[in-house]
C-alpha cells in the first residue's frame, strides 16, 4: 500500500504541474471512527494508477478505448460525447475517436450515428 500512496502522490504532483488540475481531495471514517484523507477519482484516472503496477493490465487499456470500455454495447455519436464530457475530455473530438475506433476494428458502424462494440 505504501508504493501505491508515493506513486499517486507523485501522479497529483504531475498532474497539477502540467494540467493545473488537481485531484479533488476527500475523506471517509475508518473503523475506529478516525477520519482519513482520499482522493475522488475518476474511473479512468483509477485505471492509470492500478494499471501502472501491471503491465499485464495495462495492455489494451491505452488511450481513448478506455472510453470505449465506459459506453453500452449499442452506442451513438451523442453518447460518446456525453462519456467524453463526463471525463473531462473535449466532446467535439467524439467523431473522430469512433473513426480511429472503426479503422481499428473495436466498433462497426450500424447506421449513420450508431455503433456496435466488436469483442474480441
Amino acid at each position: 500500500a505504501g508504493d501505491l500512496q508515493v506513486y499517486a502522490r507523485a501522479l497529483r504532483i504531475r498532474r497539477e504541474r502540467t494540467t493545473g488540475l488537481k485531484y479533488q481531495l476527500s475523506g471517509y471514517k475508518d473503523s475506529t471512527g478516525r477520519l482519513l484523507p482520499c482522493y475522488s477519482l475518476t474511473k479512468t484516472e483509477c485505471l492509470y494508477i492500478a494499471t501502472k503496477f501491471s503491465d499485464d493490465a495495462r495492455i489494451g487499456t491505452r488511450g481513448p478505448r478506455n472510453l470505449l470500455q465506459l459506453l453500452p454495447d449499442v452506442f451513438t455519436i451523442d453518447d460518446a460525447k456525453r462519456v467524453r464530457q463526463q471525463e473531462g475530455k473535449d466532446s467535439s473530438r467524439a467523431v473522430k475517436m469512433i473513426r480511429n475506433w472503426k479503422s481499428r476494428g473495436y466498433v462497426t458502424q450500424i447506421s449513420d450515428i450508431s455503433f456496435q462494440k466488436n469483442h474480441k
